[in-house]
This record gives C-alpha cells, structure tokens and sequence, in this order.
C-alpha cells in the first residue's frame, strides 16, 4: 500500500492494520526468541553470543525478554495483541496465576491479557509479597477459550463485583500501585 492510499481509509479499517500488524510483531517476539535461544544454546560460545547478538541489533535485554517468553509463555491466541514489554510481565507471573480472572478494586473482571503494565505489575507485586488472594480475589475458573474471555469479561461491572471489593483490598490495592515501579 502506498502512503498515499492511507487517506482512502476510513478509521475502522486503519485499526484492523494496525491490529493485524500488531499481531504479526507479538509473533515474531516468541519465533525471535525461540532462535535466539538456539543460537545461544547450540550454535555459539559463551562468550560468542554477545558479539554476535550485536549484529541483529537487538540489545541483550530485549534479547532475554524475548527468549523468556518464548521459553516461558505458551503462544495462545489471546496474548497476540501484547507487546513484549506486557508479554514479559505476564510470562514473570506463575503459571497458575495465568488463567484466573481476577475481580479488581474497581469491581472490573479480568484476566491477565487484559489489564494495563500498572495492573499486572500491582498483581505481581502483591503475588510476590504474598497478598494477591486478598486484594484480587482471583477465580479459580481456568481460561477455556481466550476469545470468549476477552468478550465476556473485558468491561463486566456488576454491583456484586463492586461489593466483593471491600474497603481493605482497595487500601492494598492503592498502596500497592503507589510504590516506586520495578
């Protein structure tokens, strides 16, 4: 497509590009990282792989984001619209946290693929220090089908949500994302 054929678009067919192109990128990440990580493994030294990474220019921390995730997160469906940045985050938290839809302060519904960098780092910081069940009260339903738990959980706002979130949680919850962001 030519830049000229761009102002031919109306706004709903620009979004699907750019979701289509999205998709293709969060792809890459996890084939990136599986021949990264048999580069690494099979083909190079140790002290080869640096000089070598140099010239795919791609930085070493970018590089290790990319082969933990293809090493550490299944390629599902639902994770292809996430750039690796939230690829990473989700794939730092255990595996049995994946699946679950958790009920937030605000009374929102969702699983991991659906909250914001603040979100999931609020998740992993209380996971870490051992508070998530008290402050996410996360179901134990696993995730059958992506799709469908996109759809049907993404903006679910009930009054019964919003009072399974009680007034300590929030305090945790606010206290959590106000620390310094690791």
């Amino acid at each position: 497509m030519k830049f000229d054929d761009l102002k031919n678009l109306d706004l709903s067919k620009v979004r699907e590009q750019i979701l289509a192109y999205s998709v293709q990128v969060t792809r890459s990440y996890w084939e990136i990282g599986r021949r990264l990580h048999f580069a690494k493994s099979f083909l190079l030294s140790e002290e080869g792989f640096l000089p070598w990474l140099e010239t795919t220019y791609i930085s070493y921390d970018e590089a290790n984001r990319m082969m933990f995730v293809a090493k550490n997160l299944p390629k599902v469906a639902c994770y292809e619209h996430l750039g690796l940045s939230l690829l990473y985050l989700i794939a730092t938290i255990p595996e049995e946290h994946r699946q679950k839809v958790y009920s937030l302060p605000s009374g929102r519904r969702k699983y991991l693929h659906q909250m914001s960098q603040l979100e999931l780092r609020t998740v992993k910081r209380l996971l870490k220090a051992g508070q998530l069940e008290s402050c996410f009260q996360g179901d134990s339903v696993p995730q059958a089908d992506c799709q469908q738990g996109a759809k049907g959980t993404q903006d679910v706002t009930t009054s019964e949500l919003s009072q399974a979130s009680s007034p300590q949680s929030s305090a945790a919850y606010q206290a959590a994302t106000q620390q310094d962001p690791t």
